[in-house]
């Protein structure tokens, strides 16, 4: 008797630390494997901005990211209120991967969410490491709340090995193995609205090499040439889009900067710019170079991006 009274303390006691633990490992070591990226969109502060509605029409044209927001909205939740951040995380192999991760922060309580999950017949229960999670029938879409406030969504395998690192404490290979990208994450901004850092493999520049821009005395910009980077946009005051990547060589990022920027200038300083009222883009969009990386930054004002997303909605009509 006291054996299995034993057994059921120490049974119950590891729950209970599985479960602390759970909330003491940030997200973004939560994931194992080959990953190129990793996006935030910091809801938070994203759903409080006048654009929010357009932006949010965007940012679901990404796959994952729009079955993530649509399971969580149709359980009642409202996106631009009740979720603080959600995660991607961009597989290599992302045209045709079904090796994605979502996840998801809130700001209140996602346990509802599991006994939705076990009543709605388009999912099937399943378990992994002692927890409970959830596969979507007909497309076999993975759902975990991993804790309180944290749900996981992604492929079977990838969420199966969250829950093997929420166990043991520690990803099988955890995206700071990816020392180039886990360099572009710890630098990029994530104060701002949308964030992104990735890197390119090799496959990735051997498919950019024809993408490139020739300007005077042989130099030129050359997408093959971009090794890893990072990009953000916030919209607080307008539209701030910041952009970065590192080259091969900090020739080869003297040469891209002055190419697109002589090019750009061209273009947008052209007359029919003008006659469009949009005169102003000239003098929104700046690139530089310093060492290895190529950066450019476009800064509108509100009414700047107003007339941008006016001229953007003409367009639509007519096309």
């Amino acid at each position: 008797m006291k054996s299995k009274l034993f057994a059921g303390l120490v049974a119950l006691s590891l729950s209970f630390s599985a479960h602390a633990f759970a909330k003491d490992i940030p997200s973004v070591d939560l994931v194992s494997g080959d990953y190129v990226g990793v996006a935030g969109v910091e809801l938070d502060q994203l759903g409080t901005r006048d654009i929010f509605a357009s932006i949010n029409e965007a940012v679901r044209s990404e796959k994952s990211l729009a079955k993530a927001l649509s399971q969580v909205e149709s359980l009642g939740y409202d996106v631009s209120k009740d979720i603080d951040l959600v995660l991607v995380f961009i597989p290599a192999d992302v045209d045709k991967s079904s090796s994605y991760v979502v996840i998801v922060e809130a700001k209140k309580s996602l346990k509802a969410l599991e006994g939705s999950f076990a009543k709605d017949p388009r999912f099937d229960a399943r378990q992994h490491e002692g927890s409970t999670y959830f596969a979507v029938k007909s497309t076999n879409d993975v759902y975990a709340v991993i804790d309180d406030k944290r749900m996981v969504i992604g492929s079977d395998r990838e969420v199966r090995g969250i829950l093997e690192t929420l166990k043991t404490g520690t990803a099988k290979k955890p995206l700071k193995s990816n020392t180039a990208l886990f360099k572009q994450y710890q630098a990029v901004d994530k104060k701002k609205d949308i964030w992104v850092a990735y890197v390119l493999t090799s496959k990735h520049r051997d498919k950019l090499k024809s993408v490139q821009l020739d300007g005077a005395d042989g130099k030129a910009f050359k997408a093959s040439e971009m090794e890893a980077g990072q990009a953000t946009i916030h919209f607080a005051s307008g539209l701030e889009i910041n952009l970065s990547a590192k080259m091969k060589s900090d020739a080869s990022a003297k040469g891209s900067a002055e190419v697109l920027g002589t090019t750009l200038q061209a273009l947008l300083g052209d007359q029919a710019m003008s006659d469009l009222g949009l005169g102003f883009l000239a003098k929104a969009v700046k690139i530089t170079s310093s060492k290895s990386t190529l950066a450019a930054v476009i800064k509108l004002s509100k009414s700047e991006l107003e007339s941008v997303m006016a001229l953007l909605g003409e367009l639509g009509k007519s096309l």
